[in-house]
């Protein structure tokens, strides 16, 4: 993913927004509905699957939070206006 943006706070990490958000989908223990669980990115115009290292994640994110690799190879997922305003683009 060396084709993605770097940003920096005080950690430099590779970020992109994420595109869409669908495609597999599970149903929650509780019988509630089934959720989206599937991220896309698209850094150089051609979407790919992303996906995180945290239980969870995949699910809270949301189209235009940002999806975020750091230089330990783990996944993550910011929420745009928190990474918007911790991050400026080198």
């Amino acid at each position: 993913m060396t084709d993605w943006p770097e940003y920096e706070s005080h950690k430099v990490v590779r970020a992109t927004p994420i595109v869409r958000k669908d495609g597999g989908y599970i149903a929650v223990n509780n019988g509630s509905d089934p959720v989206p669980v599937a991220l896309f990115v698209a850094p150089d115009g051609v979407e790919k699957r992303f996906e995180t290292h945290e239980p969870g994640m995949m699910m809270r994110a949301q189209v235009g939070d940002y999806a975020v690799l750091y230089p330990d190879g783990f996944r993550s997922v910011c929420p745009r206006k928190a990474f918007e305003e911790g991050y400026r683009r080198k």
